[in-house]
């Protein structure tokens, strides 16, 4: 049934792919994680940074309108790190996406000369940015006032 018995087998035409091209992939796939983990950054940044400047919280002693919570030196050393972070992953990000244009073109003229360094840089900076905005996605998620 359905010619499992048939005892027929046609080989598939094969064509060789060097390893270092299936590399290309990869480095395409890490270097957009790394910049989707600047856009997640970013925008807790932005919604924490936001709430802290609508939010007002302990008048003065004088009866006086209540402070903004991002007038308050602790606020700011909560968020502007972590706003400069965001930057740097950013710039990161960008760069990445150059290193993998470069890299894209070297590969077409069969020189894998970059590949290396492009494979080590993402490789890094992937595992780095990513477990660093999840640890700040919680930070901001349960630290806020």
């Amino acid at each position: 049934m359905f010619g499992a018995n048939t005892s027929t087998y046609h080989a598939h035409p094969y064509s060789y792919v060097p390893r270092q091209l299936l590399y290309g992939t990869m480095v395409y796939v890490r270097q957009t994680i790394v910049a989707d983990a600047s856009i997640a950054l970013s925008r807790a940044v932005c919604i924490a940074t936001r709430y802290s400047c609508v939010r007002r919280q302990f008048g003065s002693q004088d009866g006086g309108p209540e402070m903004q919570v991002i007038d308050y030196k602790t606020q700011q050393s909560r968020l502007f790190p972590l706003l400069a972070t965001a930057y740097a992953y950013r710039f990161v990000g960008e760069w990445l996406n150059w290193l993998y244009t470069d890299v894209t073109q070297r590969l077409q003229a069969n020189d894998f000369s970059t590949l290396p360094e492009a494979h080590a840089c993402t490789a890094g900076l992937k595992s780095l940015t990513t477990s660093f905005t999840a640890v700040c996605q919680y930070y901001l998620l349960y630290t806020q006032t």
